[in-house]
């Protein structure tokens, strides 16, 4: 068991925290900015011990490593605060703004003896195992499409919607993308491009495509309607259809002689990744051997890119 404590009281932390205790591990303490919001959110899911900082956080001497959901745009400081606490991190996606910010993330990670890992929680999810157990069975891949849309996922004014505070659904969601299709098919993503439709401060909806190896990739990515959001893989002799591959609970593998097989299941996906941190932990590394700096790196230059080619940054 080991024991969290968390910066930023975002909507995605309370999920975060059901799958760490499913997973056998310990929340001690919640940090904000605000005092009475971290008071009224750890009564809200007890939690011992809240904070009107994230340095006191860092401080704890019980606390072993720190998740940190904050905005975009302050995933580095915060990260780099903690791991010069000597705190181990777990760092929501999209892992940094720049390339060169997380370079500098694992150096001090390295020099400080600490864990650092990047929370993309489908990557350990039971399906994606299922996915790359099964997917000989559609034969010769040739193509991939990805589709994640929600309408108005965010309220007006929301952050998610300004490019400068890491906003955008470009930044927002393509490390899914980049990080599950590459951990599938161990390929380089090569050959980037795309379009946008901007909102009033950065992309409302960005469709692009890639090279993954020979496979060619399209996906869209939209926060003004919802999609049917999933990942269909097509081979020579089949596909697979990936329901939310983001943290999937459903897959179905179709070949084209009518066999099919099926996999689903229920409850929460955070426990796969906090179990894998855990085993991590337990051995006494300091990268996890599923996403390491080269993976996190490559994601924040491929996502840097595509921002510049539509010189949104």
């Amino acid at each position: 068991m080991y024991k969290y404590g968390i910066v930023s009281t975002a909507s995605i932390t309370k999920r975060f925290i059901d799958g760490l205790r499913k997973a056998g591990d310990e929340v001690i303490c919640i940090g904000s900015r605000n005092i009475e919001k971290a008071k009224q959110f750890a009564n809200e899911n007890s939690i011992d011990k809240y904070y009107g900082s994230y340095e006191e956080v860092y401080e704890d001497n019980d606390v072993d490593i720190v998740y940190i959901p904050v905005i975009n745009n302050l995933h580095y400081a915060c990260a780099k605060d903690a791991l010069n606490h000597k705190k181990n991190v777990v760092l929501e996606k999209p892992f940094t703004i720049t390339a060169d910010q997380a370079k500098e993330l694992y150096e001090i990670a390295r020099k400080n003896n600490c864990f650092l890992f990047e929370g993309v929680k489908n990557l350990f999810v039971p399906s994606t195992a299922f996915v790359k157990e099964n997917i000989a069975k559609i034969g010769k891949v040739s193509s991939i499409t990805t589709k994640q849309g929600i309408k108005k996922p965010f309220p007006e004014g929301h952050w998610m919607y300004d490019i400068s505070q890491g906003g955008g659904a470009y930044i927002g969601s393509a490390s899914y993308v980049f990080h599950y299709l590459h951990y599938l098919f161990n390929e380089d993503i090569t050959n980037i491009n795309g379009s946008y439709v901007p909102s009033s401060k950065s992309d409302l909806i960005c469709d692009f495509c890639f090279d993954l190896g020979d496979i060619k990739v399209n996906s869209i990515i939209d926060m003004s309607k919802d999609l049917d959001n999933t990942c269909v893989i097509t081979g020579t002799n089949g596909k697979i259809t990936i329901d939310e591959f983001w943290r999937s609970h459903h897959v179905l593998v179709e070949e084209n002689d009518g066999n099919k097989c099926e996999f689903k299941d229920e409850g929460n996906e955070f426990v796969y990744e906090a179990k894998h941190i855990q085993d991590c932990l337990n051995k006494g590394l300091l990268v996890s051997p599923v996403i390491g700096e080269k993976d996190s790196v490559n994601e924040v230059k491929n996502i840097t890119y595509l921002y510049k080619e539509w010189g949104l940054i």
